[in-house]
């Protein structure tokens, strides 16, 4: 029998003292600079795509930074370069690569506890202020073996949201024309929504 259970918006429990450190204030300035990166880098994202899997590379990761040989523009490129490729997802999964600015955190400010679950409770709020109900239960509390778990399939108007930092893979061309795999830390985001492409209309043209 499943233990998952759906979250409404009164379901969200009050953050505990710690967690008030980096609570969504207008004044809190790490609440602030994960608001804007998920209106910019995320958002846009799930309204075309009802399964996302979105990898936010901090700018000081320098394995996952670096253009590869084959690139000769000198202009900073926060998108994936040609011919590259993350590697070791699911075959399911389509991950997108996304490259921070300075502005957008550290490897650092992405590490740290608080921040990540800021991160993964503005998230909820998001898709439930949509209309959807976040589905919990079946993996750990932190996230931890995340493709480990089975999941089950969502039902029309259910969400799962999940991040968490890893170290992820990506292939690129060389100077000499082969492929090597550069391993660096970088922020998973996942956002699966149940959609019925027949019967919810009322969600209109996106998914969110």
């Amino acid at each position: 029998m499943s233990t998952s259970k759906a979250l409404g918006p009164s379901d969200i429990p009050p953050p505990s003292y710690d967690e008030s450190l980096t609570a969504s204030q207008p004044a809190n300035p790490i609440a602030s600079r994960i608001s804007t990166l998920i209106s910019t880098n995320i958002l846009p994202h799930l309204k075309a795509n009802p399964t996302t899997t979105l990898v936010l590379v901090p700018f000081d990761v320098t394995p996952l930074f670096a253009p590869p040989a084959t690139e000769t523009s000198k202009d900073a490129k926060p998108s994936a370069y040609p011919g590259e490729k993350l590697v070791g997802f699911d075959s399911d999964e389509h991950p997108l690569l996304i490259r921070l600015s300075d502005t957008e955190g550290g490897l650092h400010f992405w590490r740290t506890a608080a921040v990540l679950r800021e991160l993964t409770a503005q998230l909820c709020r998001e898709v439930i202020s949509r209309g959807y109900r976040v589905v919990t239960g079946g993996r750990s509390p932190m996230g931890l073996e995340w493709h480990s778990f089975q999941q089950a399939k969502l039902m029309s108007g259910e969400a799962r949201v999940h991040a968490e930092v890893r170290e992820v893979c990506l292939r690129v061309e060389n100077a000499m024309g082969l492929y090597e795999t550069r391993r660096g830390i970088a922020v998973v985001v996942n956002v699966e929504l149940g959609y019925d492409v027949k019967n919810d209309a009322a969600f209109g043209a996106g998914y969110l």
